[in-house]
């Protein structure tokens, strides 16, 4: 799901405004994955599922925090560049610039389940 947001964003992006609705159709694959991974956490962790889900949750919002900053500087440093470059389109550029991170981000959560994913099967831990 990770993967199929990042070629909707990337793919939106890269479209201009006709890509827009792409950008729409990445929540379709951002939406599933944490309740996916509550459940997944559910399974594995079964007897201490209160502390697995707190700590999970706790460590996703940690990590959200610093990308959420990370890609509002990308816009804010980009976009005086951009306009100086290319005038009011440059606002756009800027904002491109972000949303690419953004896809950049899940195509990383993408890899990072695949090597989970390879982890747990070799463990025979595989939900």
């Amino acid at each position: 799901m990770s993967a199929f947001a990042g070629v909707m964003i990337t793919a939106g992006v890269l479209f201009g405004e006709a890509g827009t609705f792409l950008l729409v159709i990445a929540g379709v694959g951002v939406a599933p994955i944490f309740p996916t991974m509550m459940a997944v956490t559910a399974k594995l962790f079964s007897d201490e599922i209160d502390l697995a889900m707190t700590a999970i949750t706790t460590v996703m919002g940690i990590i959200m925090m610093p990308t959420n900053l990370l890609v509002g500087a990308i816009i804010a440093r980009t976009r005086p560049v951009f306009t100086d470059l290319y005038g009011e389109a440059g606002v756009r550029l800027a904002y491109s610039a972000g949303y690419l991170c953004l896809g950049l981000f899940c195509f990383g959560a993408f890899v990072f389940a695949l090597l989970l994913r390879k982890k747990q099967k070799k463990a025979g831990q595989l939900v």
